[in-house]
């Protein structure tokens, strides 16, 4: 359980980076990320937009 923390950890920290500086992603990467943090449902992430 502790790997799939610090890879949700690096997943959200990559996702709050795009909706940050308001970067794409594409489908297969936005299927992707839904179905990982789909394990996570609760969990809050903060973003700070970019000026």
């Amino acid at each position: 359980m502790e790997q799939l923390g610090s890879s949700l950890g690096m997943i959200t920290a990559g996702a709050s980076g795009r909706a940050r500086w308001d970067l794409a992603i594409d489908p297969a990467e936005r299927a992707a990320l839904t179905e990982v943090l789909s394990a996570c449902p609760n969990s809050p992430v903060e973003v700070t937009l970019a000026r």
